[in-house]
């Protein structure tokens, strides 16, 4: 990660190249750093579905004799880590006649690689659409794919990937009262833990700030618990409704005033804002839709930003469309029927769930994303 250290020689003695993770998994292991990363590269050569059970989270590679390699995407995904291969008469020993190549950056592969690469029409079609989908792990480039998070790839002359980790179980129980404010309590230490380790100590933290409970909880604790000098960037609705801005607003501005968030950015929505930012900024070889993202470079010139946080994938944990089909799976009717509020205040909420269960009913594949998009290719 940008101003980590480089991997050690203990570390390459290992065949290890670590792209996060790696000082967090050897402190919290209790064990020598020696003895830690031969557990390490034991796990990825000979069963790396049992990683999970290493402490942390991390992203690396193992590299081995004869060109083979096992690469580990971590479960946050902070770090993605794309891969690519294509035959060729020139290699030799195991899997021979094979090129590969790893990237953590996908303008890499057009930078360094001889090879002429195109672009797969399909993702790129889908990401005009404003849907961040790739489907069946394809990338923007032809050829090139990524690895989902939590899972790892074995790159022996054939590719395959299997996840190590996966958040979805086959029966989720409703939690007690008891059990709720036990996950609350962990879910907030975890989260002043990480805002401690990873925000810069003396300033330059961006915050992406919408004035929801995701962003907004952040804001609190890593300026109000933690003690860091928080920035705020925001995409307020258009100018052309006020009424919209001002309820933004009602949230934004009583949190930086409570807490001193130093600087603030504002944008406002208007048709043209991505195709604006998209034309302001460098030229790369990947869709940005993100807002903030588009608007960093920017920021950058008027301010040095280290370190860029907020609740985008919250909703991931939280609850939004793209999770309706695992809540679909897990509530039975009975529990809807019980809590008479859902069918007088969310009636929206019994026609989803009912959809749902009726494509699992038909065998249908459950997702929030519009049907036309599965069927482009």
């Amino acid at each position: 990660m940008p101003d980590g250290a480089p991997d050690n020689d203990l570390t390459r003695q290992y065949g290890l190249a670590f792209a996060e993770g790696r000082d967090l998994l050897i402190e919290n292991s209790g064990r020598d750093p020696g003895d830690a990363l031969t557990q390490v590269a034991q796990l990825a050569d000979e069963h790396p579905d049992r990683l999970a059970t290493l402490p942390g989270d991390f992203g690396f590679i193992r590299l081995r004799p004869h060109g083979d390699a096992t690469v580990v995407r971590s479960c946050g995904g902070l770090v993605p880590f794309y891969l690519w291969q294509k035959p060729s008469a020139h290699c030799q020993g195991e899997g021979s006649g094979v090129r590969v190549a790893i990237a953590t950056r996908l303008g890499d592969f057009v930078r360094y690689l001889p090879d002429e690469f195109r672009l797969d029409p399909l993702v790129n079609a889908i990401w005009a659409c404003s849907w961040p989908l790739f489907p069946h792990n394809r990338t923007f480039l032809a050829g090139v794919t990524i690895l989902p998070r939590g899972h790892f790839a074995r790159l022996n002359g054939q590719t395959y990937a299997e996840p190590y980790w996966h958040p979805r179980p086959a029966h989720l129980a409703y939690p007690t009262p008891a059990q709720a404010r036990e996950h609350a309590e962990r879910l907030r230490s975890i989260l002043i833990e990480k805002l401690t380790r990873d925000l810069d100590p003396d300033d330059g933290n961006l915050l992406t700030l919408s004035g929801g409970v995701d962003s907004s909880s952040l804001g609190a604790l890593a300026a109000g618990v933690v003690g860091r000098k928080v920035w705020t960037f925001s995409l307020l609705p258009s100018k052309k409704r006020p009424d919209l801005v001002q309820r933004e607003l009602a949230f934004i501005a009583p949190l930086a005033q409570q807490y001193g968030l130093a600087r603030r950015w504002e944008i406002h929505a208007h048709e043209r804002l991505v195709l604006d930012l998209w034309q302001a900024a460098p030229r790369i070889v990947f869709h940005v839709l993100h807002p903030a993202l588009c608007s960093l470079p920017g920021i950058v010139r008027e301010a040095p930003v280290r370190v860029l946080f907020g609740g985008e994938f919250a909703d991931e944990v939280c609850g939004s469309v793209f999770t309706i089909p695992d809540w679909t799976r897990h509530t039975p009717f009975w529990r809807l029927a019980a809590d008479a509020r859902i069918a007088f205040r969310q009636p929206r909420v019994l026609g989803r769930w009912a959809k749902y269960r009726l494509a699992a009913w038909r065998g249908r594949a459950s997702h929030p994303f519009p049907r036309a998009l599965l069927d482009l290719d």
